[in-house]
């Protein structure tokens, strides 16, 4: 299936718009998200910088696997539910992990961690 994240024949990375050497990225990679991806049309086109440099590729750059995982999911709730991504890919992408924890106000102030509370100023 083509890419529901890129326009048809779209060839550039869709991080920074290069146009050389473009390779195609399964937005869910590994066994068996590699073919549900494919089946579902989330992929996109990156170049080797994007996709397998050693620093800033796709593969091994965390921050922006997970910006493609919640981009490949929004993508995918436009014409589906959460349940049904839930289904097939078995995460949700786009909402807090569980055991994060959540900033707290108190006083005013938004406390972040709790063992700072009652700290003096």
């Amino acid at each position: 299936m083509r890419s529901i994240l890129e326009p048809k024949g779209e060839k550039s990375c869709f991080v920074c718009g290069y146009n050389w050497g473009i390779e195609e990225h399964h937005i869910f990679f590994g066994n068996p998200n590699r073919s549900l991806s494919e089946k579902n049309g989330l992929k996109v086109h990156l170049c080797y910088r994007h996709h397998r440099d050693s620093k800033t590729g796709v593969h091994f750059n965390t921050e922006l696997r997970e910006e493609l995982h919640r981009i490949g999911q929004r993508a995918f709730e436009q014409k589906h539910t959460r349940e049904e991504f839930m289904k097939i890919f078995g995460k949700n992408y786009l909402d807090e992990p569980e055991g994060a924890e959540q900033a707290e106000q108190k006083n005013g102030f938004i406390w972040l961690d709790e063992s700072r509370e009652g700290m003096e100023p």
